[in-house]
């Protein structure tokens, strides 16, 4: 969009005030997490709620599972990951199935665990993140 605005015709120009509103904010260039994440975070406010939500989530459920509560942390990462899947977001879906196919594991769910983990080898894939899918992997190759 800048190299549009900086090369302007009149059509542009008379748009111009639209088109810079429409540019991300510059806030964005201030998160150094986001910057160096290899899939762009969402950048809508909501998106960005969202997607902080579904993240402390994954905390809670995470929780539970360390405290052995595995039920519940099944439910908490359930709809943790229904959430990720509706936000589109590639990395959030690999972490949080990745946690959620660990524990269908520890409750004795293999089929279960076997299909959450291989969608978060594939999440992984596409949100390029070599870590969650190189434990993906690993892990499925344990409960297959």
């Amino acid at each position: 969009q800048v190299d549009v605005l900086a090369h302007a015709d009149a059509k542009v120009a008379e748009r111009a005030a639209t088109a810079a509103a429409a540019l991300p904010a510059l806030s964005l260039c201030a998160d150094a997490a986001a910057l160096r994440a290899p899939v762009a975070q969402p950048t809508a406010p909501e998106a960005r709620r969202a997607l902080d939500e579904v993240r402390a989530q994954r905390a809670r459920g995470r929780a539970l599972f360390a405290s052995g509560k595995l039920a519940e942390a099944e439910g908490e990462q359930a709809a943790a990951l229904q959430s990720a899947e509706a936000l589109r977001y590639a990395p959030v879906i690999a972490e949080v199935a990745f946690d959620l196919g660990m524990t269908r594991d520890s409750l004795g769910r293999y089929r279960d665990a076997e299909d959450t983990l291989h969608r978060a080898v594939v999440a992984a894939a596409e949100g390029r993140d070599d870590r969650v899918m190189t434990r993906g992997l690993a892990r499925l190759a344990w409960v297959t």
